[in-house]
């Protein structure tokens, strides 16, 4: 049996609008399911309510709940503390001599990158906790040595970069003859005698599957 995708009924809502109609149309599922059987998933099925809508307006599912009037769901049991963490990333940054990346994190650390991204928020909100540990504990804060946004824009604008799928397909084409790029982005790389630098996206943290996003930090 094929199930019928669900139509969303929020298309072309925004802001108040979208708000309102949430908490309807969330409000009348309840009343008809039942609270305790509210889950993302079910929502989606039935409303064609995506998570991202309901993220727009508020900050949780959680929060989300408490705007319905349920409770919270319980909060499962934390494998680490929130001093086990910071103490991973001094750990790690006291090792490199620079703040870990959420790459190395993934790829070197005792704890995994998404335990500090679902804990703290985003980068620059882990980084801002961490100097918060180390005030409390008296210590100089933590100052990032890596360029501003200003100062990696005007690098980046005077790159020239190059694209290909394949770079025997970028060799094949001559691009290498006809252009001056600065290096090459890449998604195989099967030209070991490349004369620019090559970026293979796999490098970075993309697999080439749809909907993963590059990640270097």
């Amino acid at each position: 049996m094929v199930r019928r995708r669900t139509v969303s009924r929020f298309w072309g809502l925004t802001g108040p609008e979208e708000k309102e109609a949430i908490v309807r149309e969330v409000g009348r599922w309840i009343a008809a399911n039942g609270a305790e059987r509210m889950t993302q998933q079910r929502l989606y099925r039935d409303l064609g309510l995506i998570p991202q809508r309901i993220l727009r307006h508020w900050d949780s599912f959680g929060d989300f709940r408490v705007a319905l009037g349920l409770p919270r769901r319980k909060e499962k049991a934390k494998l680490y503390s929130d001093e086990d963490l910071l103490e991973e990333l001094h750990r790690m940054r006291e090792s490199k001599g620079h703040f870990p990346t959420m790459r190395e994190l993934t790829l070197e650390g005792q704890i995994k990158a998404d335990t500090f991204r679902k804990r703290f928020g985003p980068f620059d909100k882990i980084v801002a906790r961490y100097n918060d540990w180390l005030a409390e504990r008296n210590e100089e804060p933590f100052e990032d040595d890596l360029p501003g946004p200003v100062e990696v824009k005007a690098v980046w604008d005077g790159l020239r970069v190059g694209f290909a799928s394949r770079m025997s397909g970028y060799r094949d084409r001559k691009m290498h003859r006809n252009f001056s790029h600065d290096f090459v982005v890449c998604v195989e790389d099967d030209w070991p005698g490349c004369p620019v630098p090559v970026v293979r996206l796999g490098d970075v943290g993309w697999d080439g599957s749809r909907g993963k996003e590059v990640r270097v930090i």
